[in-house]
């Protein structure tokens, strides 16, 4: 370890004897050299101030188990720091309870796959993906591993390991055909919302389904099966093209207006208000609208002005 360290003073020597000298080679050049005292870390960062903090315990992570953890040394009087990297109340937990989670498929069909973009999206998408993506992976065989030594899992009639899922776990994403739609006209577009679909016709109908304020009414509405929006066929226009946002639905119809309709916190509908709108309504823009992205809290549209 020690002849490493003098091998690379030495090299760092070498390389800054070489600056030095192509340094001194230009009349105005004027090598300056900074000696840090030992904790002196405040000239280690010029644009943003260090502030040193002590603690007696540090627990990473803002969670169900890290929350817990950090009240419980609090409270035995320890000066505890929590570190997340989500705003704390972006915790998670509802319920916590201890297990381990493969994806096994003894129960119904499974893909470590699944289990990695759960475990991702989980994380708000901040989590390692590669340590993720090996944890996923090699899970079946640790759990396996840990059965070859003895430990003593719930089982299933067959005698396989018993999984029970807790709702967090993604299903089937092999995709099937959704023969609800099969008595419906040709669909020409579909557009996906945080939890609902909206798809519009040849014929320029709109039809939704899923949980949301998704254009049946005023209330918050679900359905598990294609309904038609009825409010469209109030306007004396086809609708073209739907775009659909987490919580709003956009469309546009063959005159270039915009239609929108939804939850309506932020503006994010472009009607004046931060007002939920049960019905599409006509968003006023200065031409005819071309294209719409929604976002989660905002919408976009491109407008061909004259």
């Amino acid at each position: 370890m020690l002849s490493g360290l003098k091998s690379r003073s030495l090299l760092t020597s070498i390389k800054l004897s070489g600056l030095a000298r192509s340094a001194l080679r230009h009349r105005d050049a004027e090598l300056s050299i900074l000696k840090l005292k030992e904790g002196d870390h405040k000239m280690l960062s010029r644009e943003y101030p260090v502030v040193d903090h002590s603690y007696d315990a540090v627990v990473v992570g803002a969670g169900g188990a890290g929350l817990r953890a950090a009240f419980g040394l609090a409270h035995e009087g320890f000066k505890t720091a929590c570190i997340t990297k989500l705003f704390p109340t972006r915790s998670h937990t509802v319920a916590a309870q201890g297990g381990i989670n493969a994806a096994l498929g003894n129960m119904e069909p499974d893909n470590w796959r699944w289990h990695m973009y759960d475990t991702v999206k989980g994380s708000d998408w901040l989590g390692y993906q590669d340590a993720i993506h090996y944890m996923t992976e090699e899970a079946q065989k640790s759990v396996i591993e840990l059965e070859n030594y003895g430990m003593p899992f719930s089982r299933t009639d067959k005698g396989e390991i018993y999984q029970r899922a807790f709702g967090g776990q993604s299903y089937n994403y092999v995709p099937q055909r959704a023969s609800l739609l099969k008595n419906l006209p040709e669909i020409v577009q579909v557009a996906a919302g945080g939890s609902f679909c909206v798809v519009l016709t040849v014929t320029g109908e709109l039809y939704s389904w899923g949980y949301g304020v998704i254009g049946h009414g005023p209330e918050v509405s679900f359905s598990k099966s294609p309904r038609k929006i009825q409010e469209i066929s109030c306007i004396d226009e086809t609708a073209t093209r739907v775009f659909c946002g987490t919580d709003s639905t956009a469309v546009i119809t063959d005159s270039g207006t915009l239609y929108t309709w939804g939850r309506g916190s932020f503006g994010r509908l472009g009607l004046g208000s931060n007002q939920d709108q049960w019905i599409p309504k006509k968003v006023e823009l200065p031409g005819d609208v071309i294209d719409v992205s929604c976002g989660v809290d905002h919408m976009a549209a491109v407008v061909k002005c004259s």
